[in-house]
């Protein structure tokens, strides 16, 4: 009932990604720093055919979510190392997804996870990640298809190139817009970004 970004961030992602798995008949939606897998088991109850992977670097928030939703049998949850995980599979008709996760990791990290998604052959990389006016520039971020440096946004959290980044690591936007939400800071929004592997 609070003012804050995660009741649109819920909604937004339940009314997103079922028409993306709808449309593009995904076969494996993997969320990167899943944390509690609420939203996945909402999308998980209404996709049954669709495997609904879950990563979190953490083994208590592994242990936590198959004792909440271990009633779905098309739910996977993994802990550890991403990059180990994504090396011993390849995937298809796939999204890698993640939200909340993307502004507290440096640039490096990124460009290394989506090259690292590219070579495990997801189709699409797709994200609500949270932005706002910087609080080093004091204004909205630019984004490019190029290369460009990442700035401060708020505590702790960066504002990333996202489409460039896509662009370095083999994907190209193909959906994008700004959703807005019910936080008190009226220029906090979520960035919902769709790349599809060129």
């Amino acid at each position: 009932p609070q003012q804050s970004e995660s009741k649109q961030l819920y909604l937004s992602i339940d009314e997103i990604y079922s028409y993306l798995i709808k449309k593009y008949k995904i076969n494996n939606f993997l969320n990167f720093g899943s944390y509690l897998s609420h939203t996945d088991s909402i999308l998980a109850k209404k996709f049954p055919n669709t495997k609904f992977i879950c990563a979190d670097r953490s083994s208590y928030t592994k242990i936590i979510n198959e004792k909440m939703f271990n009633h779905l049998n098309n739910m996977e949850f993994v802990d550890g190392d991403i990059f180990k995980h994504l090396s011993n599979k390849k995937f298809d008709n796939d999204i890698f997804f993640s939200a909340r996760t993307l502004p507290l990791l440096p640039k490096k990290f990124i460009e290394d996870l989506y090259y690292a998604v590219c070579k495990s052959n997801f189709k699409y990389i797709s994200f609500m990640e949270q932005i706002g006016i910087s609080h080093q520039t004091f204004s909205a971020y630019n984004f490019s298809d190029e290369d460009k440096s990442s700035i401060a946004y708020r505590w702790g959290m960066y504002l990333h190139n996202y489409p460039g980044i896509l662009n370095k690591c083999g994907y190209k936007v193909i959906e994008s817009k700004l959703i807005k939400t019910d936080h008190p800071f009226e220029d906090y929004r979520f960035l919902y970004i769709l790349a599809e592997k060129k």
